[in-house]
């Protein structure tokens, strides 16, 4: 269970139009399809059914106290290093880092259902999934200079994650909290 901000069509597109060939030149990596391309905001883990309608409700609270703001996505990195990667991710710019202030504040607002939640938020979007130990410098390289359109942030989904057999991820939105207007 995490929330999430999904960027808009364009945004994706943009930065679809340079990740495709990409995919063809390291077909050995896991890409993460562009439809389910995200920003994590938060990580809740397994609860319960019972919780997943306070969590909405939490969620629904604290997005109608908040104003919208803009984003774009920018360059890339790995974790944990470019030699030894496991995770390709582009990176997120935003005015005085609001999505990191906007993460905080959400992990806050919720701390008191008595969820342990992870409090670690490097804002990115995951591209694509390595072996355990592959070098994606030259991936890193090749993506450092990308600098995607400004787009308003739209709405923060609560959104479920389990994986298909075949090891794809599957999401599941619970719901979909809407920024008021300015």
């Amino acid at each position: 269970m995490f929330a999430a901000i999904f960027p808009p069509d364009d945004a994706v597109d943009d930065l679809a139009h340079i990740v495709e060939p990409l995919q063809d030149m390291y077909p050995d990596l896991r890409w993460t399809q562009a439809p389910l391309w995200h920003l994590t905001l938060a990580f809740f883990g397994n609860i319960t059914q019972a919780d997943q309608v306070h969590l909405n409700r939490g969620v629904a609270n604290f997005v109608a106290e908040r104003e919208a703001f803009q984003v774009r996505l920018v360059g890339s990195g790995t974790f944990p290093e470019p030699n030894v990667a496991q995770t390709l991710w582009a990176g997120v710019d935003s005015h005085e880092d609001a999505l990191l202030k906007l993460s905080d504040e959400l992990v806050t607002s919720v701390q008191h259902f008595g969820w342990t939640l992870d409090r670690r938020f490097r804002a990115h979007m995951t591209l694509a999934r390595a072996r355990p130990g592959q070098d994606l410098s030259p991936l890193v390289h090749r993506l450092a200079d990308y600098s995607g359109p400004f787009w308003d942030v739209p709405s923060i989904a609560v959104v479920w994650a389990r994986q298909a057999e075949d090891g794809e991820p599957l999401y599941e939105l619970l719901g979909e909290h809407t920024f008021p207007p300015a």
